[in-house]
């Protein structure tokens, strides 16, 4: 009695999307059987939704029909295509070679046949051949499929992956498209929440209170948990709240014990949105003074710092302009705990040493905050000044000229020049050198008045400064002497800047501070103390 073939049928979900399904496999192949005379098997065995470049022996109905192929009871296996088989030459020879070289048995692939009378060279050949094409045919499938997802990602189309808390999406007609095509638009019940909380976090209300805020009143939370620093951090750096659309700007990876991680894609893997806009949640200017905030709040974030360091965040190296960390050391001997400030260079195994010694940061702080008492004490000064340099800006300012009325005037010349053209009063030569001439004349006036309104505006931005740093040297002169350390971080960051430590040849180091209200200021250049 001749044996019979095993059908199998196996379909991945990308190609159930391009209408490749088991019913299509299995109608094919029992079409063929009953034209050749090929015996099946009454029972199929399939693999529904596996991607064919997992292993045969993997899968789960690859599994089970070599569990029944090695009970003797077919003749071997049946299928559409090698394509069935695997997407994957290397999972192809495997498969191959587990039924016909291990088993003995037989594959009869409908579409692509091996005939038996060939020898097994041939066979080989034709089988890798077959193999070949079913990778090459898979890998042009997912080309295809990822250029038409950056496609539809730059013409604004949702291509897929997770929807932003506040968006959603809608199904909406687009321009030379019959179908609507879907894309993001604001959600009515949960964009009041993203405009909150930018507008508190702008406002200056830390991430764990707003968290705080929106549990105690029960706001939904996107997933039903609770509402967590690390869930508005990822909301506040979300672009597509100011209207900005991109795909693919955080992707996942899973390290050996199964542990979920997210990071920033590089520049080059992400795609902005260019035929669309998103509607935005909240205004640009909102979403990026909370970025500002963000990451000056990360700059100075005390972290678990065993002490308050009033410049965190402020001080440089004057060697490798890597910025320099609060440090602490426990001395040996006395028992003493010393803290410094110290390039980051000497902590990160990837850059060299730039070899600047940490710096006390007890001598550090008192030479920084020497200057800023020093302001306080005297305003008179720092105002004095300010009030100079706004009378010099002033001074040295132009009037903008009337830029309309010279560039009519210039039209006029230049009309009256084609007229006298046209009656052969000049040659063509004249005629280019004559407009010539007035375009670079119409672009020096452009130049003068462009220089003019930029000195107007650094006329008011000092303008401005002097006004605030009234204000904030009048508050300060009254309280310079009685100020909590937290107070008086603010105030540095406020009127300073930045800090520089470079040594000098002599060993001593030069601490130049450069404050908000005057040039840079040498501090000193006593020999701070090294570390131990």
């Amino acid at each position: 009695m001749t044996k019979p073939y095993l059908p199998y049928a196996r379909v991945s979900s990308d190609e159930q999307k391009e209408a490749e399904t088991i019913k299509t496999q299995i109608a094919e192949v029992e079409r063929h059987a009953s034209i050749s005379s090929l015996p099946l098997a009454s029972e199929w065995v399939m693999d529904d939704g596996v991607s064919g470049v997992i292993p045969f022996h993997e899968r789960p109905g690859g599994a089970r029909a070599l569990e029944l192929l090695r009970t003797g009871q077919y003749a071997g296996l049946a299928c559409l295509n090698h394509k069935r088989i695997g997407r994957d030459a290397f999972v192809i020879h495997l498969a191959v070679r587990q039924i016909e070289q291990e088993l003995g048995l037989d594959i009869q692939a409908v579409r692509e046949p091996v005939p038996s009378q060939l020898t097994p060279g041939a066979r080989a050949l034709m089988r890798a051949m077959y193999a070949g094409v079913a990778q090459y045919d898979r890998e042009e499938l997912l080309a295809a499929m990822r250029a038409g997802k950056v496609r539809a990602a730059k013409e604004g189309r949702w291509s897929g992956g997770k929807i932003s808390y506040g968006m959603r999406l809608e199904a909406v007609r687009a321009a030379g498209r019959v179908k609507p095509v879907k894309r993001l638009v604001p959600d009515e019940e949960t964009a009041p929440t993203i405009r909150e909380i930018f507008t508190l976090y702008a406002g200056g209300a830390s991430q764990e209170k707003i968290a705080a805020d929106l549990n105690a009143r029960g706001v939904p939370h996107p997933t039903g948990d609770l509402w967590k620093q690390s869930t508005l951090s990822y909301i506040l750096r979300n672009p597509a709240y100011k209207g900005e659309g991109m795909w693919r700007r955080r992707f996942e990876t899973k390290n050996g014990k199964g542990t979920k991680s997210k990071y920033n894609s590089p520049p080059e893997r992400v795609i902005r949105y260019e035929d669309y806009q998103v509607p935005a949640i909240v205004s640009k200017e909102v979403w990026e003074r909370c970025e500002q905030l963000r990451e000056e709040n990360m700059r100075l974030a005390s972290r678990n710092a065993r002490r308050f360091y009033l410049l965190r965040g402020l001080v440089r190296c004057g060697l490798c302009d890597r910025s320099m960390t609060g440090v602490s050391y426990g001395h040996k001997s006395n028992g003493n705990r010393y803290t410094y400030y110290r390039c980051t260079s000497r902590a990160d195994a990837r850059v060299e040493n730039c070899a600047l010694r940490d710096v006390r940061a007890d001598d550090l702080e008192r030479l920084v905050w020497s200057g800023v008492e020093e302001f306080a004490t005297a305003p008179g000064r720092v105002l004095s000044k300010l009030q100079a340099a706004m009378s010099a800006r002033a001074a040295g300012s132009k009037t903008a000229p009337d830029t309309d009325k010279l560039r009519a005037a210039k039209e006029r010349e230049r009309e009256r020049v084609i007229t006298w053209a046209r009656q052969g009063r000049i040659t063509e030569e004249e005629l280019d050198a004559q407009l010539m001439q007035l375009r670079a004349e119409l672009a020096a006036l452009e130049g003068d008045r462009a220089r003019a309104e930029s000195e107007r505006a650094r006329a008011n931005s000092v303008r401005e400064q002097l006004r605030d740093a009234e204000k904030f040297l009048d508050e300060l002169s009254r309280r310079v002497h009685d100020l909590k350390p937290e107070e008086m971080a603010a105030i540095v960051r406020r009127a300073v800047p930045r800090v520089v430590v470079k040594p000098r040849a002599d060993g001593r180091k030069v601490v130049a501070a450069t404050y908000r209200f005057s040039r840079p200021i040498i501090l000193g250049t006593a020999p701070l103390r090294e570390s131990p």
